[in-house]
């Protein structure tokens, strides 16, 4: 394949060069990875890892304010 313009084609050479070794055609899909695609995408959707985690949060806060509440009862009755 030969382009010219205005009789000078040296320059145009690689670049032709580059682009008639890129694949042809669509890309292909990768596959993705991470957290949301583990779990929220693909055959193996589940909202499980979102729900323990809110169960996880509110059970470790629980776990405080109780901790800070036998505190308080230690030395203070009401």
């Amino acid at each position: 394949m030969h382009l010219q313009t205005g009789g000078s084609n040296a320059g145009l050479a690689p670049l032709v060069e580059f682009y008639s070794k890129l694949p042809k055609g669509a890309a292909s899909s990768s596959a993705s990875s991470g957290l949301r695609a583990r779990y929220f995408e693909g055959a193996n959707a589940s909202a499980k890892p979102f729900v323990f985690t809110i169960l996880a949060i509110f059970g470790l806060g629980y776990a405080i304010d109780y901790n800070m509440h036998l505190k308080h009862h230690k030395n203070h009755a009401h």
